[in-house]
């Protein structure tokens, strides 16, 4: 099986990497957080805000040390805060900084923006009546085909793809030379958060049938009417909700909250329910669970009606997702579906 990769930004709208001074970010319109850490290689003063409406579903994501910038298409929104959508001002990119697949800055007269070509144009400011091109260049072999690119003040980065040694992500001092190099490993708590990342951590999702219940008709004639409420165990394992979120750090407002909170279940279920709906290539089922029940695990009953035929059995089946963290082991559940089907033989169903 082919090694599980985190979502490019290429294929995640609104998710995006951006530096502030000391500080690096990471954007998740979709889940409608932002996880802010001093380094994506610990979790060193890290925590998880809120972004506000304004802030979500950028096309890229820019940090300087005084403002966010937020490019839609040709349009920019500069903020002093993701999470206020404070002081906000609306301007239009320049001709010369449009198009490009990835914006990063190590401040505002320092702005970056690389091309699918590989090249790299140097401007100061990006708006059409204060940008100038600084210069034009080439990136590095060493630094073409990263995932995410950001910087701050004095480093570049970039995400790389998973290989041999896991999720990884390279510092640089100039993407044009590859001075100063090194490679570091990407901290498994922020790992989690990116798209497709809980399946790098923890492994491939898996989708089985569990069998709740065989019913045979004895008679050798006579068809069996049956009718019976059977239960089942639907919602997510708490477990799992507590794996997920550990050192998250979630803020809202002026408050941190702990881990059981409301909205640490929220952003939880949002986290897992993107994980499901990705393609195997990601780690995911393509599967859309948002109809599920996405409350802790409990147990229901619903009523059914079967017609057996005579020395037949019928065989019931209920829908669990869970994670395989290695190859040799039992499957971890995580998510108990409301689906049943029934069978006529004890095979499993396929789809």
């Amino acid at each position: 099986m082919a090694t599980v990769q985190v979502v490019p930004h290429n294929e995640a709208k609104g998710t995006d990497f951006c530096g502030q001074e000391s500080y690096q970010f990471i954007i998740r319109s979709d889940l409608g957080y932002y996880m802010k850490t001093y380094h994506v290689r610990d979790d060193d003063y890290l925590s998880v805000h809120p972004l506000h409406p304004s802030c979500t579903g950028g096309d890229h994501y820019v940090g300087t040390t005084s403002y966010f910038f937020i490019i839609k298409g040709n349009s920019c929104r500069r903020v002093t805060d993701m999470s206020k959508d404070a002081e906000a001002l609306k301007f239009t990119l320049h001709p010369e900084c449009r198009g490009g697949s990835f914006y990063f800055a190590n401040d505002t007269k320092n702005m970056y923006i690389l091309f699918k070509d590989g090249t790299l144009k140097h401007v100061c400011y990006m708006s059409e009546e204060d940008c100038y091109v600084r210069s034009k260049s080439t990136l590095h072999p060493n630094c073409r085909g990263g995932l995410y690119y950001w910087a701050t003040e004095g480093w570049f980065y970039f995400l790389k793809k998973v290989e041999q040694w896991g999720l990884e992500y390279r510092r640089t001092r100039d993407l044009t030379t590859d001075r100063e190099a090194t490679d570091f490993s990407v901290y498994p708590t922020v790992t989690k958060f990116l798209p497709g990342g809980l399946a790098v951590t923890w492994g491939q999702t898996v989708r089985e049938w569990e069998l709740l219940k065989e019913v045979r008709n004895e008679d050798k004639h006579i068809p069996l009417n049956w009718e019976q409420s059977v239960k089942k165990t639907i919602g997510y394992k708490k477990e799992m909700l507590q794996s997920v979120q550990h050192n998250w750090n979630l803020t809202t407002g002026y408050s941190t909250e702990t881990s059981g909170s409301v909205g640490f279940e929220n952003l939880f279920t949002a986290t897992v329910k993107t994980l499901f709906s990705l393609s195997m290539s990601y780690g995911g089922h393509s599967l859309d669970t948002t109809t599920e029940d996405w409350s802790e695990q409990h147990t229901v009953e619903e009523k059914l009606s079967l017609k057996i035929p005579p020395r037949k059995s019928l065989y019931i089946w209920r829908s669990k997702l869970g994670m395989k963290r290695q190859k040799d082991q039992p499957t971890e559940d995580m998510l108990y579906c409301r689906q049943l089907r029934v069978t006529e033989t004890n095979t499993p169903p396929n789809n």
